[in-house]
């Protein structure tokens, strides 16, 4: 009997160790595929490490693999499908943006290529009559991370 529960103890701690090297190792792809490396290197190595340790603590891989799973549909009539959120976003903000669509990324976003952006944006017109459509503004030595990367840049435009 003390054996067993040793043993599931042991099972235990191996599972939760197991799980830490996973987020750890999610959280240094996340990282590296959402920010450009201009960025990444502009920053102290103890800074990053910080923000690894941060991801892999405060999250489990139950809840991170539940949040990818409901967040990236290729169902396009899906409501969470990322044209059908950019469409919600674009219609919470209509009367302030006066019908203005213009969506960012980064030059480097290894997460989504120029045509998907055009391509939302074209989906996005089709939502709202007299809408003005602006061609993708795209942010040199950016990733995917635009807002963050380039937060004075962004704000201004």
């Amino acid at each position: 009997s003390s054996l067993a529960q040793n043993q599931n103890n042991n099972d235990n701690n191996n599972n939760h160790a197991h799980d830490k090297m996973a987020l750890k190792s999610f959280a240094w792809s996340a990282l590296l595929h959402t920010y450009s490396s201009t960025f990444l290197s502009s920053r102290p190595s103890s800074m990053i490490q910080t923000w690894v340790e941060h991801i892999s603590q405060s999250n489990t891989r139950m809840g991170i693999l539940s949040l990818l799973e409901q967040t990236h549909s290729q169902d396009e009539n899906d409501e969470w499908h990322n044209v059908n959120m950019a469409n919600k976003i674009h219609q919470s903000n209509y009367n302030r943006s006066k019908g203005s669509i213009q969506i960012v990324m980064g030059q480097d976003d290894q997460m989504t290529t120029l045509k998907e952006v055009q391509r939302l944006q074209q989906l996005l017109l089709g939502c709202h009559e007299n809408d003005v459509v602006q061609p993708p503004k795209v942010y040199e030595n950016c990733g995917h991370a635009v807002p963050i990367e380039k937060a004075r840049e962004w704000r201004n435009d």
